[in-house]
This record gives C-alpha cells, structure tokens and sequence, in this order.
C-alpha cells in the first residue's frame, strides 16, 4: 500500500535579523543530528539558492554544531576572511573590507554571506563559525598583488612586478623566486601586516600558486583536483 504524503513548500527568504526562520526546516533537525558533515550544491549565483545555503547554515548551528563552511573559494581568501568575520567593532570591521579585502569579496551575495557570519559569531561566541576556501588561486593576479608581494616587500627592496597582465606562464617564471625570499623570511619568522600572514601562511599560499599554475599550463582537472584535496 502506497501511502500519500503532503509536500509543505519551503521558504524563499533569506535569514532574518535573529536567525530565527527556519521552522520551514525541522525535517533537518534529526539529518543535522546524526551527521557531522551536510554537503550543499553549487548555487551558480541564484540568489534563492543562496538564501537557502544560508538559512541552512544558521540553523544546523542553532539545533546542533556545525562549526566549519567550507566554500569553493581560492585558498588565499581563508586567513583574511576568517579575520573579517572576527573583528569585534563593525567600523573596524568595515574599514578592513575596504581596505583590505574588497578584492577578495566578488560578489554582494558573499559580502552579505561574510556579515551574517560575523554578526552570528558576536552573538554566539560559543558557537562560532570558521570559514575554509580549498580552491586554486583562479585569480593569481590579486594574489600576487595584495597577499605576496606586500609581504616579500618587508625584506625585498626590488620594483615591485607590473600584475595587471600577468600571464600564467610569468606566475611559473616567478615562483622560484618567492620560494627563496620565503626561505629569507623563515628564518627571522616574519609576520605581515596582519598576524595571521605568517611564513607557514604565505608558503601554504605560494604552494597554491604552484597548483594553479600547474593547473592552466599543464592539465587543469589534475592539479586543481590534486590541491583541493591537499588544502
């Protein structure tokens, strides 16, 4: 005997103000319950599909913990962004945007994703959530530009490379170079301007750039599949 059931529709709203409507997803509260890891589709830049990634999100936290996002994003982004979503005061915090990181939040839809995480770990302390990027640097130019060169810059007095144009095949003419400044940088353990923009930092990085240029010169699929995993 085939039993019928009723389909209730879910919400096509984004998260409130206290992350409180989610009752349009008790059916996750027992799937939330005896799982560790919830795996979400690419939302390809529907903004319904990304609300719902959201409304998702806050509420395995409120009914259990789920304590780590982590996003198809370059690696690079991780430190400076989990910085972001830290900083106590908001004009500190929107002053670090704009400064610091506008490059690295593409799209309003991040940024939005990147305050509601921020206002969350303010809120609960005890459950906060960290943020983790396991792609290629896609955008080695910004890489190169605002995480690489800044810091190499403490100990290198050289004109700083023109990145605007930079090709692929000149990110795997440079690397060498950047593995032996980094080498420099080890032995006095040089920190950027930031403290989490350490030499195991900035090698985890460069290590990326390797991947990526591996990546777009050699066989794509291989080595971003390869460095995904690794990150």
């Amino acid at each position: 005997m085939i039993r019928s059931c009723r389909a209730l529709p879910l919400s096509s709203a984004g998260i409130n103000n206290n992350f409180s409507n989610t009752t349009d997803l008790a059916w996750l509260q027992d799937i939330g319950h005896r799982n560790k890891v919830i795996l979400i589709a690419e939302e390809h830049y529907h903004q319904t599909i990304a609300d719902f990634r959201t409304r998702i999100l806050f509420y395995l936290n409120t009914i259990d913990r789920y304590p780590l996002l982590v996003m198809e994003a370059q690696y690079s982004y991780t430190a400076y962004l989990n910085y972001f979503i830290n900083l106590p005061g908001d004009r500190e915090a929107e002053k670090y945007y704009s400064d610091v990181i506008y490059d690295m939040v593409p799209t309003q839809d991040a940024l939005d994703l990147m305050r509601l995480i921020r206002k969350w770990n303010k809120e609960y302390p005890i459950k906060k959530i960290t943020l983790g990027f396991s792609d290629i640097e896609h955008d080695y130019r910004t890489t190169i530009k605002n995480v690489i060169l800044p810091y190499f810059k403490k100990i290198n007095n050289e004109p700083e490379p023109e990145t605007n144009n930079l090709s692929i095949k000149d990110l795997g003419g440079m690397l060498p170079h950047f593995f032996t400044l980094l080498d420099k940088a080890k032995k006095t353990n040089l920190i950027g301007g930031y403290p989490f923009i350490t030499p195991n930092f900035i090698g985890n990085v460069l290590t990326n750039l390797e991947s990526t240029y591996k990546a777009y010169y050699f066989q794509f699929d291989y080595y971003r599949q390869r460095q995904s995993f690794a990150t």
